[in-house]
């Protein structure tokens, strides 16, 4: 059972991810019209962890490399 909202977010990504033929920005799409109110999201998925996905709804959204 999920306690978080990043918790259900991944897990809604998850599901849309099981349908077949969906790639994870489809997922990622799907799952963000789903969502109400403020969020940022960095998203690394693990079939291809070189990718960082970042979506911006609210506020800011800063990506720093070191």
């Amino acid at each position: 059972m999920s306690e978080t909202d990043s918790e259900v977010i991944a897990l809604l990504i998850g599901l849309y991810l099981d349908e077949e033929g969906t790639e994870i920005v489809d997922a990622i799409k799907k799952a963000c019209l789903k969502l109400v109110g403020s969020y940022n999201l960095a998203i690394i998925y693990l079939k291809d962890p070189s990718a960082v996905y970042a979506i911006k709804n609210t506020g800011e959204l800063c990506i720093g490399q070191n």
